[in-house]
């Protein structure tokens, strides 16, 4: 784990002691790393699920917890969105998911509305997997959440901004001990913490088509 998420870690304990888990979207540590808010970001994606003739993003994204604004979960139906127009699959004909770093459980949640009734497990810190338990049940949603990791096998694993920012050891044991038959990984294009982690990527699933996020700049997908 990185110097950068074990702060995080740290001050999310904090909350966890003297704030009710009830206002977790409004700590700053939630806010600032696992949320994307309304602007730019947002507008992108959201335009581009409006403008496609599927008519499932509409209901995807529909109500967040507490009635909160819903730009994060539009921002993870974007991911999916990816996901099956590069593939040509649909989420709903998969039967388990592995997810590295599941945030707060909004893409899980998402998924879910998308029709997946298989097995979802996430793998996660102990922090962050009270979070998931927690919002996921508030979502009507259901994820196997594990916080030890020794080998799993999965018809996709999703690594969004999480296996590119674990450090080349913790990375190296995950994909050595995965199999997968599908990716979906979104990473940074650049050193986190001194070390760059796409070359690596590439090198365990050379299939996988790479394109650069266009309107978030220095990020790129791996999709297979």
């Amino acid at each position: 784990m990185s110097t950068f998420w074990n702060a995080i870690r740290e001050s999310i304990r904090g909350h966890m002691v003297t704030d009710p888990i009830e206002e977790f979207l409004t700590w700053p540590e939630i806010v600032s790393t696992m949320v994307v808010g309304e602007g730019r970001i947002a507008g992108v994606e959201r335009n581009y699920l409006v403008e496609t003739d599927d008519v499932r993003w509409s209901r995807l994204v529909g109500r967040e917890y507490r009635n909160r604004p819903n730009s994060n979960l539009v921002h993870q139906a974007y991911h999916l969105a990816m996901w099956e127009r590069e593939t040509g699959r649909r989420i709903s004909d998969l039967s388990r998911i592995v997810e590295i770093g599941g945030g707060y459980g909004a893409l899980c949640s998402i998924i879910r509305r998308a029709g997946f009734i298989g097995d979802y497990i996430i793998y996660d810190v102990p922090e962050l997997s009270t979070l998931q338990q927690f919002y996921l049940k508030e979502m009507n949603a259901s994820a196997q959440l594990k916080t030890s990791f020794q080998s799993d096998k999965a018809d996709l694993l999703i690594g969004l901004f999480s296996l590119s920012e674990v450090g080349k050891e913790a990375l190296e044991n995950y994909l050595d001990n995965i199999e997968t038959k599908h990716v979906l990984l979104a990473a940074l294009n650049d050193e986190w913490e001194g070390w760059n982690s796409v070359s690596t990527l590439k090198s365990y699933f050379p299939n996988a088509r790479e394109f650069p996020i266009a309107h978030i700049p220095g990020r790129l997908y791996l999709i297979e």
